[in-house]
């Protein structure tokens, strides 16, 4: 999201799921720069599944934006190809430049 005044050193910045503070550690990191600020979340589960929020707060006061977040099992990944001959197409270039 983009906050503003973007570089306000009393610019605070909470995420949160549910309703609860995020614990930020090894799948989730947040950025903050520029005047934006980013949740990553690295290999998304089911269980990161739920309403998040993020609340910047200054002496100006609170303002907060959320959205859903839905990550489905694996029986949701399409796996099939979408042009099936792609896999010989390719194993035949890389057989031609070996």
């Amino acid at each position: 999201c983009r906050v503003a005044p973007a570089g306000d050193p009393n610019l605070k910045v909470t995420w949160l799921c549910n309703g609860e503070t995020l614990k930020m550690g090894s799948r989730f990191h947040v950025a903050q720069d520029f005047g934006y600020v980013t949740l990553d979340i690295a290999s998304c589960i089911s269980e990161d599944s739920g309403m998040y929020t993020v609340r910047a707060e200054n002496f100006a006061g609170v303002a907060e934006s959320s959205f859903a977040l839905h990550v489905g099992g694996r029986s949701g990944v399409f796996g099939a190809s979408l042009q099936p001959d792609a896999l010989e197409k390719v194993s035949f270039i890389f057989m031609i430049q070996s």
